[in-house]
C-alpha cells in the first residue's frame, strides 16, 4: 500500500510539472523533449522498483 500512494505522489509531481512545462511551452521549443526525457526516467525507475518489489515478494 506504501509503494502504491508513493507511485501515485510520483505522478501527481509529474502531472505538475508537466503542467508547468506547458505553460513555458511557447518560450522554449525543447520543452517536448524535456517532458519526454522526463516521462521515460519516470517508467523506467517506476519499473525498476515494481521489479524489485516482484522480486522481493516471490523470494518469501
Amino acid at each position: 500500500m506504501k509503494n502504491r500512494l508513493e507511485l501515485q505522489g510520483r505522478i501527481e509531481d509529474a502531472r505538475e510539472f508537466f503542467e508547468r512545462l506547458e505553460h513555458l511551452k511557447g518560450r522554449n521549443a525543447a520543452v517536448e523533449d524535456v517532458k519526454r526525457i522526463c516521462v521515460a526516467h519516470l517508467l523506467i525507475k517506476t519499473k525498476s522498483q515494481i521489479n524489485t518489489q516482484n522480486s522481493v515478494l516471490r523470494k518469501h
